[in-house]
């Protein structure tokens, strides 16, 4: 017995023991895979909750993955199937760095966490992704949903999909969203689609690529989408707060590489329908389907974030705050309903969520990939990429540069004292180094228009011309147009004035800053 008994201990002593070394085993060989992998060239890892809705693609796609690979940083889109819980969680414990939101999602979800992220970027609005979708057998149509009082409805709660039912609901009086004991509770729209097309429920509130699968049952029909209601399902790109204050060069980085991939795709948009074609939800979906899909999705770009919804240019007194109109909207829907009692927001002010600051230095900056060998040379001197005419007409304006008169002779030639105004204006130039260069040219509106476009292209190229041999500013960054008369500035005349002396003050060059599109 004493034997069997010492026999047994040193079994367990040796179980025991194998335990330690079996996990120094693992980390050996978690290192070793590590140590040897493209892993270890990366200096940040950078984690963002998602969820399978399509308008988060450009995001999460190869082009936005490759270019920030290329800046040693790991990118990686973490599908939560839209559970905003579990979203807010992992924000406020800092697991993930950024988050897609949809606006009124966050303002019900991120008051428990006491808002852990900042918006600091528009992705894109709903314009027909989101949908109520259900069997026509029972609710063949918008008015049979409104008498549908007791029908069961799946959709995953504290979702946009919850949000768009609400909105919905006070938009067309459908009773049915009112009563909670309707509502079926769905894990993400897939599990949604499913519980209708099984006859579980009478209809689902799903997003893509689930709204585009089901309707492909013929017993399935669409009561409203947001294609019915614009501008209500809007989301997000947010960033953990303390991650955003002590990274504003990588969270700067997440977005310039997120706008040019935008570009990209919207350049080349047979790339975006391939890699959906080959994300394992959609596999098996047509082209023509998948095509169909994406177009009722509005990527919002960098000019539109700035203009519309997050007024990045304090000069421009036209720009919109559509951001806060919206999550303003959205805190009334919710109180609407009972889901939330006043004001949960930060000192109960919306802009205590939001932050511009990223957008508006993209804006006034603009988007530029930076050379280390610029340094070295005069800032007038700056590579820049061909542009075609097509990215000349495309291209945004940051804004004119005030100059004084350049004059020309009567043959359009330069006169000799106007190279000092030239020279004024290159000397503005050397500050805005990242900005392209646009030339118009302008003459008065009386006598032959084509005579007067040739004049003033003439003069638009003198002064091209000088900017280039004078200050050797590359040919790609410059372009010269005459516009004749057909711009005239607003000029009050003198009742006295003669029409000479008036017609002469339309003749001017006009210099713009000009930046890329985004």
């Amino acid at each position: 017995m004493k034997k069997l008994m010492i026999a047994l201990g040193i079994v367990i002593f040796g179980l025991l023991l194998s335990i330690p070394l079996h996990f120094m085993k693992e980390n050996n060989k978690n290192d070793l895979l590590t140590n040897s992998s493209d892993v270890e060239r990366y200096d940040h890892h950078i984690k963002v909750n998602t969820d399978s809705w399509k308008g988060y693609k450009i995001l999460c796609g190869d082009v936005m993955k490759n270019m920030l690979r290329q800046k040693r940083i790991r990118f990686e889109c973490i599908d939560d199937k839209a559970n905003y819980t579990e979203r807010m969680k992992n924000l406020k414990s800092q697991k993930t760095q950024f988050a897609v939101l949809e606006v009124g999602s966050y303002v019900i979800e991120g008051a428990d966490f006491n808002y852990p992220a900042s918006i600091i970027m528009g992705i894109d609005t709903s314009f027909q992704g989101d949908s109520v979708v259900a069997n026509k057998n029972s609710i063949p149509n918008i008015d049979a949903l409104r008498e549908a009082n007791n029908a069961k409805i799946a959709l995953t709660l504290k979702s946009p999909s919850e949000m768009f039912s609400k909105i919905v609901s006070t938009h067309y009086d459908l009773k049915v969203f009112e009563d909670s004991n309707n509502m079926i509770e769905s894990d993400g729209a897939k599990d949604a689609m499913k519980k209708l097309l099984k006859g579980e429920v009478d209809a689902a509130v799903i997003w893509e690529p689930y709204r585009s699968i089901a309707l492909q049952d013929k017993n399935m029909v669409e009561i409203i989408s947001t294609k019915d209601a614009q501008d209500t399902i809007v989301d997000v790109l947010a960033v953990e707060r303390e991650f955003g204050e002590d990274n504003p060069d990588l969270v700067k980085t997440v977005l310039v590489s997120y706008f040019k991939a935008l570009k990209h795709y919207k350049e080349n948009p047979s790339e975006l329908i391939e890699e959906i074609k080959d994300d394992q939800d959609t596999k098996g979906m047509s082209t023509a389907n998948i095509e169909k899909m994406v177009e009722g999705i509005h990527w919002i770009n960098l000019t539109e974030n700035c203009a519309k919804w997050f007024a990045c240019d304090s000069s421009d007194w036209s720009a919109k705050h559509e951001v806060i109109d919206t999550i303003k909207m959205t805190l009334e829907v919710w109180n609407s309903f009972g889901d939330i009692n006043g004001n949960p927001l930060p000192n109960q002010d919306a802009y205590n969520i939001v932050n511009g600051e990223y957008l508006a230095d993209l804006y006034t900056n603009g988007i530029i990939e930076e050379d280390p060998n610029q340094n070295l040379v005069d800032s007038l001197e700056k590579n820049f990429s061909p542009w075609s005419d097509s990215d000349w007409k495309m291209a945004k304006s940051f804004g004119k540069l005030k100059n004084d008169p350049v004059k020309f002779t009567k043959n359009s030639e330069l006169r000799e004292s106007s190279k000092e105004a030239i020279d004024d204006i290159a000397t503005k130039l050397k500050h805005y180094p990242n900005f392209r260069i646009m030339i118009y040219g302008h003459t008065g509106t009386l006598g032959d228009q084509d005579k007067k476009l040739g004049i003033s292209q003439e003069r638009a190229e003198w002064v091209k011309r000088y900017l280039q041999i004078t200050y050797n500013i590359d040919e790609d960054r410059i372009k010269a147009i005459g516009l004749g008369g057909t711009k005239p500035i607003k000029l009050k005349r003198n009742e006295n004035e003669h029409s000479r002396a008036y017609q002469a003050k339309l003749s001017r060059v006009e210099v713009y800053l000009i930046q890329e599109s985004y």
